[in-house]
């Protein structure tokens, strides 16, 4: 997987960048010691005429040959924590 940007039909745009490990503080939540956290920086942008309640997104990866969901870890501590708030038409969000 590499970096990349998908807009769907009314004008919302998600972009990744390219995944690459990162090593979770010991407060991490959702990080399995002996596992390999990888991050994925993700930023969207608001092409509609609509607010988005960014409370509202998730996302799901999957990791090795039989496709097994990974776990979503949150470090509050490096900044690793999703979204949230509302996105106005026009801005972009990178995770709060």
């Amino acid at each position: 997987m590499g970096s990349g940007t998908v807009i769907s039909g009314d004008g919302l745009a998600v972009s990744t960048k390219a995944p690459k490990t990162f090593t979770p503080a010991a407060t991490s939540a959702g990080h399995q010691r002996g596992n390999i956290a990888v991050l994925v920086e993700m930023t969207i942008t608001n092409g509609t005429k609509e607010p988005v309640d960014l409370v509202l997104v998730s996302a799901t990866a999957a990791c090795g040959a039989e496709g097994t969901q990974a776990n979503q870890v949150i470090d509050v501590e490096k900044g690793i924590t999703g979204f949230a708030g509302t996105l106005a038409p026009a801005r972009t969000a990178p995770p709060s």
